[in-house]
C-alpha cells in the first residue's frame, strides 16, 4: 500500500500497571508489527507517571530491547491527562495514537486506527465503545456527564470517548501547546477538530491490578471537562448573577421611594441596613458575573506547556 505517511508513534500512559505490562508488551508488538506491514515506521512513546510498583523496571527492560522506543518517569505524579499530554510532546510521527497499558483497550485496535487514517487522510480516528464491563451506576453517571456536557458546550461531544485515538499531525501540534494540569483532552479533541472517523469495540474488564481512577479523579476530571468546554454553564451563572445584582438594585430603588414616601416599616434602622445589604449583594453578584466571563477568555487564550522533569531512556533508532 503506498502513501505519503511514514511515521506512527504509540504513546502509552502507565501508572502502576506492573501487573499488566508483561501481557500489554507482548499484544503491543502484535500491534506494532502490523502497522510497519502497512508501511509505516512505529517509534513508541512510554511515560510513567511516577509509578509506585515495578512498572518502572519492566518499562527499562521492554526499551532496552526493543528500537525505536523512548520510556521516561515523571518525577512525579501529574495525573492522567498530564501523563497522556507529556507522552504527546514527545511523539515525532506524522500521527499519535494513545493508547492505556490497562488491557481493557485492545492494542491490536491501533491497526484499523491506522488503516483508517491512511485510507480516509482525515485527522481524528477515534475508538468509541459500544459496551463496557461497568457497574450500573457508573455507566449512569458517564451517561448523565456527557448529556450534561453537550448541553452546557458550544460543540457536539462523542458519548463514552476514552483517551483511545489515533491524532494527525496537525491535530498534534495544536494539542502539545496545551498546559498539563487540569486538561481534558478528548474534549478537546471533539470540541475544536471533531471526530472524523469512529472505530467501535467493546472495552474488556481489568484483569489485573487496580484502576487508579478513584471518585475523586473522576470528579476532577468531570469538572475539567465541564469547566474548560462548558463556556454555557459559566455564561448561565453570569446572566444569573447579574440578574440578581439587578434585582437587588430596583428593591433599593423600590425601599428607598417607600422611605421617601413615609412609609414606616416599624424597625428602626431596617431600611438602612437592607439598603446597605442590597447594595453589598449586588456589588458581590457582579463581581462574580465578571470573573466568571474573565475565566471563559482565559480558557480561551493558548497556553504554552510547562517543562516537566523526568529520567530519559531512549533506546537506538532504526
Amino acid at each position: 500500500m503506498s502513501h505519503d505517511y511514514k511515521r506512527v508513534s504509540i504513546v502509552v500512559p502507565v501508572y502502576c500497571e506492573e501487573a499488566n505490562l508483561p501481557d500489554f508488551f507482548a499484544r503491543l508488538d502484535a500491534g506494532r508489527s502490523a502497522i510497519e506491514a502497512l508501511g509505516c515506521n512505529v517509534e513508541v512513546v512510554i511515560n510513567d507517571n511516577a509509578s509506585t510498583d515495578g512498572s518502572w523496571r519492566l518499562i527499562q527492560e521492554y526499551v532496552a530491547s526493543h528500537d525505536s522506543t523512548r520510556g521516561q518517569r515523571l518525577a512525579r505524579n501529574y495525573g492522567f491527562q498530564g501523563s497522556v499530554l507529556h507522552g504527546l510532546t514527545l511523539a515525532t510521527g506524522d500521527a499519535a495514537i494513545v493508547l492505556q497499558s490497562d488491557l481493557q483497550d485492545p492494542p491490536e485496535l491501533i491497526e484499523l486506527l491506522v488503516a483508517r487514517w491512511i485510507e480516509t487522510h482525515c485527522l481524528v480516528v477515534a475508538a468509541v465503545p459500544r459496551s463496557r464491563q461497568d457497574s450500573v451506576l457508573l455507566r449512569s453517571a458517564r451517561s448523565f456527564f456527557y448529556r450534561l456536557l453537550d448541553s452546557v458546550s458550544d460543540n457536539r461531544h462523542v458519548a463514552g470517548l476514552q483517551d483511545f485515538y489515533l491524532l494527525d499531525s496537525v491535530v498534534l501540534q495544536e494539542i502539545t501547546r496545551s498546559p498539563l494540569s487540569h486538561q481534558f483532552i478528548r474534549g478537546r479533541v471533539t470540541a475544536d477538530f471533531g471526530v472524523d472517523e469512529v472505530v467501535e469495540y467493546d472495552r474488556a474488564p481489568r484483569v489485573g491490578g487496580r484502576s487508579s481512577f478513584t471518585f475523586s479523579r473522576l470528579y476532577g476530571l468531570a469538572l475539567d471537562g465541564l469547566l474548560l468546554y462548558g463556556r454555557r454553564l459559566l455564561r448561565l451563572v453570569t446572566v444569573g448573577a447579574f440578574s440578581l445584582a439587578l434585582l437587588c438594585i430596583a428593591m433599593l430603588l423600590v425601599i428607598g421611594g417607600m422611605k421617601l414616601a413615609g412609609v414606616d416599616f416599624g424597625l428602626a434602622g431596617w431600611t438602612s441596613l437592607a439598603m446597605l445589604l442590597s447594595l453589598l449583594l449586588a456589588a458581590t453578584l457582579a463581581g462574580f458575573g465578571l470573573a466568571f466571563e474573565y475565566l471563559i477568555r482565559i480558557y480561551q487564550i493558548l497556553v504554552a506547556p510547562v517543562e516537566v522533569s523526568y529520567r530519559d531512556m531512549t533506546s537506538s533508532e532504526e
